[in-house]
Order: C-alpha cells, then sequence, then structure tokens
C-alpha cells in the first residue's frame, strides 16, 4: 500500500475526464482509484494519519453543504469530506467517516487538471488531532 502526499506535493498525471451526472443536481461520480506515494509510508506509522481506500469519488456542489464523497463499491461511503466548494477548490469544514455522524475539520479539497483532462481530485483535512487524506485519480 502506498500513501498521499499532501495537496502541495501531488504529482498531476494526464488522465482523460470520465464523469457524468450523477443525479441531474450538478452531482459528478468519477470511476478510478485512491492511489499514494511510498514516500508517505511512515505518516501511518506515526498513528495520526488516515489515507482514503477508494474505487470512485462523487462530488456534489448542493444542498447545506458541497461534498466529496469517496467511495469503495463493496463498502459505500468511506470517508466524505464537506464545506464550500469555489471553482476547483473547497474549504472543508466537516468530514464524515463511513456512516458516522459529521465532525468539525479543518482543511482543503481540490479538483487537479492537466490541459481540459481531470487528473487528480485530492483531499486533505484534519479533525479532533487526525488528518485525513483521500488522493483520487480516475480511470484513464
Amino acid at each position: 500500500m502506498t500513501i498521499a502526499a499532501p495537496l502541495g506535493t501531488i504529482v498531476i498525471l494526464t488522465m482523460a475526464l470520465v464523469a457524468a451526472p450523477a443525479d441531474g443536481t450538478g452531482a459528478r461520480e468519477w470511476r478510478g482509484q485512491c492511489e499514494y506515494a511510498d514516500r508517505f509510508a511512515p505518516l501511518l506509522e506515526q498513528g495520526d494519519h488516515s489515507f482514503a481506500l477508494c474505487d470512485s469519488v462523487a462530488i456534489d456542489p448542493g444542498g447545506d453543504r458541497d461534498t466529496f464523497d469517496f467511495r469503495r463499491d463493496s463498502w459505500g461511503s468511506m470517508i466524505r469530506f464537506e464545506g464550500a466548494l469555489a471553482g476547483d477548490r473547497m474549504a472543508v469544514s466537516h468530514i464524515r467517516l463511513r456512516a458516522n455522524e459529521p465532525r468539525p475539520a479543518t482543511g482543503t479539497c481540490e479538483i487537479f487538471h492537466r490541459g481540459e483532462a481531470l487528473s487528480t481530485i485530492a483531499c486533505v483535512a484534519t479533525a479532533r488531532g487526525q488528518t485525513y487524506v483521500a488522493n483520487f485519480v480516475p480511470r484513464r
């Protein structure tokens, strides 16, 4: 298993955009997987970092809060970052793990592009002394 880079160190890969409206409300969903760089493996040993496992991400810019929901086919929602989306960046105000209640958090989610193609969707947020990271790369 490899570990995610903080937003500032993510290497943007060239990928094709694979998105379709999820429900007609502006929500979008992409298929791919969460990928992380091996050099961040020592963060797991510290015990204060959690890295999302996912095979899709849904972004829903609506409701009380905008959401970046990192999901597994077999488990459903793994981690959901909630906040205020402006363009390709969201200021995280809450985080929700699986089906638990949201907890206050601070951090950022960002959508990265290479040209017109989506390359990475990454989130880093801290809640209750724990740092949560999701680094999604869409299928080519």
